[in-house]
């Protein structure tokens, strides 16, 4: 059996390095699926919580938010997202410190 890999270029490709297309076409998604996913993870109020690959910052926000006597760091290689993922943090965070860290 031979396999055939056929690449569509009719399709936009679509890189996560601009928050502002990133937002575009996942924004809304992430949002959404934040809650659901720290359900899944099982999040707590006193958590500790790693977000690698934060990207704009999302589920490290809601994450902050379900575990307020926690901490969340959210990471990303892009330092673009992260600039994004701080503003956002800022204004919807007036309690957190922020973590300059970056990997």
């Amino acid at each position: 059996m031979h396999w055939m890999v056929v690449m569509n270029s009719s399709l936009p490709s679509f890189l996560a390095t601009d928050p502002d297309v990133y937002e575009h076409f996942m924004g809304r998604w992430s949002a959404h699926l934040a809650e659901p996913f720290l359900d899944f993870a099982g999040v707590q109020p006193g958590d500790r919580v790693l977000d690698v690959g934060c990207g704009t910052g999302s589920t490290s926000r809601a994450a902050a938010h379900r575990a307020p006597q926690g901490s969340v760091l959210g990471v990303d290689l892009s330092s673009a997202m992260l600039a994004v993922a701080r503003r956002s943090a800022e204004h919807q965070l007036d309690d957190r410190e922020l973590d300059d860290r970056e990997l």
